[in-house]
């Protein structure tokens, strides 16, 4: 599972080195192989301390299998509730919503990160569909802010909706929003053409009553918000 991550993918764990979470340092190596999984210990060659390569992940320290605590993960995320994810992966309730701890530590510090990619040059973004009332997060991407990847996005967590007619959908005020919501939460409507000749209208979408898009635009001046329309 981790042999597949590459050793430049890996940042310092130390919170007291100079490269602490910092990427693109070039200062983490490979040191050897550990364990009955052999799982590999690495290096920081700044503070010269090692540790695991599941060092700040929530498979560190932990008895079970990483598809073991993939499984809980994937459950917990689905809604299902400590105790049945408990019975469905073979592990205890307490260990269940340890592990929601664990896993929500760890999302946070990695949008607090605010995903810059290589040497800060390019700015990933760090786009997550969330349902307001559970807190699950639906579906993530991470990326260039494009048009095409905010479609993949939409799209995915359409699919993973029970009814996508049904909902509120609450962004910020970037544009293909706006464009990309009919599209993929409306329904297709082919207006008539007038009269036998001519070219048909171009396709529209109709959106249903029980769905509605808001777009919240803020206005700034320096770093304080003046106005939320």
């Amino acid at each position: 599972m981790f042999h597949s991550l590459p050793i430049d993918s890996f940042v310092c764990q130390t919170t007291h080195c100079p490269d602490f979470q910092q990427s693109g340092r070039q200062n983490v190596k490979f040191r050897k192989f550990y364990g009955p999984q052999k799982r590999r210990l690495l290096r920081c060659r700044t503070c010269d301390t090692e540790f695991s390569e599941t060092r700040g992940t929530p498979y560190w320290g932990s008895k079970l299998a990483p598809a073991q605590i993939d499984n809980i993960i994937d459950h917990l995320t689905h809604g299902t509730c400590f105790s049945s994810t408990a019975a469905l992966t073979d592990c205890h309730r307490t260990t269940a919503a340890q592990f929601t701890r664990l896993a929500g530590v760890h999302l946070q510090r990695f949008h607090d990160l605010h995903s810059f990619v290589g040497e800060k040059v390019e700015q990933a973004w760090d786009f997550t569909v969330v349902n307001p009332r559970s807190k699950f997060v639906i579906k993530g991407q991470v990326g260039a802010r494009t048009a095409d990847l905010t479609g993949v996005l939409l799209s995915e967590a359409r699919d993973r909706l029970a009814d996508p007619q049904n909902l509120v959908l609450f962004t910020d005020g970037y544009l293909p929003y706006q464009s990309l919501f009919p599209e993929l939460f409306g329904s297709a409507w082919q207006p008539p053409r007038q009269g036998k000749r001519g070219r048909f209208p171009r396709r529209t979408y109709r959106i249903s009553r029980r769905t509605a898009h808001v777009r919240i635009i803020k206005e700034y001046s320096g770093k304080r918000g003046l106005t939320w329309p």
